[in-house]
């Protein structure tokens, strides 16, 4: 099956990378969704589709969304507490419609829209629901895309129904993830949550901070792994993993592609957070919310002041405010310009400033900019990183190196600096002390007092050793 649908994958594939979905979603002007993008970055798609439902007489009826279109299809299986209408399964639709192919996003039993009691649900009664969405609703091959949870479910869908399946697409796999996660912490702690009868596993996609699970779910789950044996799959793979996952560590999918039987697999892996997450919550927003303290409001207008005296061109000012100052700065276009500014015509070190809206291109300027900078004599310690600026993780780092930037070129004196010399601190250059050779001979004989001294050090008065210590 792999074989007879092998052409068609390859260009659904191909325009899934490329992002070239030409379906935008009504109002939103937002482009095409490639899943090389993080799911922040997928167009947030509204449409008005209705819901069916899948009558199944021995288990709960399943909610689902269907489009008719050519094969190989689409089905997209969501990850743990996740539903259809998630960015990634709409976006996803948007883009098979674009090219009409025919696509399927549904709800896991007990999720979403589906019936059934969530706290009842198993590994093995979702991988059911995927196998019963394969075999009702859906004609021919099928490209199973499966985020996080739905990623290690694809792989038991591929395993039981090869006929129906013609390629994979894994982001962020998690298969296995729940049970080697549990089988990692210590005994003491296993131990606890089993008499408790629940796990309650750290997140930060909703506001309690943690996903809870009962011991029952972690021991059937048990029954459903897949890794350190072969995957009999021999479909083709591709696999995308971000390396900064904080849910799920991009290794799982290397272990995939280590496990499984097939030979054209590809792993993707993402260095670079996207940006446009959703909230954080528990310590992770304690920690962000501190480091947004740090953000100086009236430093940043003195830094917008001097990116547009120094560039010299006419650029418009930002309206106050850190997440205006970010998107400002995102696409390292005036970063660019600012540090060729301070080099002479015909020594910029960056030669071709591109403004593309393009997110790799953006942030590969930022880099550019920060290479420039270390260069120009910022100190490693206050280069801030791509993602504090792109994603405005933490933009007082971005103010950091822009004042040291700035003292840099306040201090050099070369000609190139434009602006009011007193936005910046002048760094020291140097402070030479001279001694002559009577005064470097009596030092010789001075003990410092880091030495110690023992003027007028006696043992007078001393317990000794072993005697009780006596109180008056």
């Amino acid at each position: 099956m792999a074989a007879a649908g092998g052409g068609a994958w390859a260009l659904w594939w191909r325009g899934l990378t490329r992002g070239r979905a030409a379906a935008r979603c009504a109002g939103s002007g937002a482009g095409g969704a490639s899943l090389l993008r993080s799911p922040g970055q997928l167009p947030a798609c509204r449409q008005k589709s209705s819901v069916s439902f899948l009558s199944r007489p021995d288990r709960p009826n399943l909610a689902y969304n269907k489009i008719k279109g050519k094969n190989p299809g689409v089905v997209f299986l969501p990850g743990l507490h996740s539903d259809m209408n998630g960015q990634k399964a709409v976006a996803l639709q948007d883009f098979c419609k674009s090219l009409g192919h025919a696509f399927v996003r549904f709800d896991y039993t007990g999720c979403g829209s589906s019936d059934g009691n969530l706290q009842e649900c198993t590994v093995g009664k979702w991988r059911k629901d995927v196998l019963s969405v394969l075999d009702e609703l859906t004609d021919g091959p099928q490209i199973l895309v499966g985020s996080s949870l739905g990623g290690w479910l694809m792989l038991h869908a591929a395993i039981a129904r090869p006929e129906k399946v013609a390629a994979l697409v894994g982001v962020a796999a998690a298969a296995d993830y729940l049970v080697t996660t549990f089988k990692q912490l210590p005994l003491e702690v296993q131990k606890e949550i089993e008499e408790k009868g629940e796990w309650k596993l750290p997140t930060k996609h909703n506001e309690e901070g943690f996903y809870c699970l009962s011991y029952e779910f972690i021991k059937e789950a048990e029954n459903h792994c897949l890794l350190s044996n072969p995957i009999p799959i021999t479909c083709p793979i591709k696999l995308i993993h971000g390396m900064k996952d904080e849910d799920v560590p991009w290794k799982v999918s290397m272990q995939i592609a280590d496990d499984v039987v097939s030979t054209d697999v590809d792993v993707i892996l993402r260095k670079v957070e996207m940006a446009n997450r959703g909230p954080s919550y528990g310590l992770s927003r304690e920690v962000q919310e501190k480091i947004e303290q740090k953000y100086d409001l009236e430093l940043e207008n003195k830094l917008v002041d001097w990116i547009i005296v120094q560039s010299g061109e006419k650029i418009e000012h930002p309206p106050p405010g850190r997440q205006n100052f970010q998107k400002w700065l995102m696409d390292g276009t005036l970063l660019c310009k600012l540090i060729n500014s301070l080099h002479p015509k015909g020594k910029e070190p960056i030669p071709k400033i591109s403004e593309s809206k393009m997110a790799f291109k953006q942030m590969e300027q930022i880099s550019q900019f920060l290479k420039a900078a270390e260069i120009y004599g910022v100190r490693t310690t206050d280069i801030f990183q791509t993602v504090d600026l792109w994603e405005g993780k933490d933009m007082a780092a971005v103010q950091r190196t822009l004042m040291s930037l700035g003292s840099l070129a306040v201090t050099k004196d070369d000609g190139c600096y434009r602006g009011d010399p007193s936005w910046f601190h002048r760094k020291a250059q140097q402070n030479r002390r001279g001694f002559s050779e009577e005064q470097l001979r009596r030092g010789q004989s001075v003990i410092g007092l880091q030495m110690g001294s023992n003027k007028g050090a006696s043992q007078s008065g001393m317990t000794g050793y072993g005697m009780p210590r006596q109180i008056m």
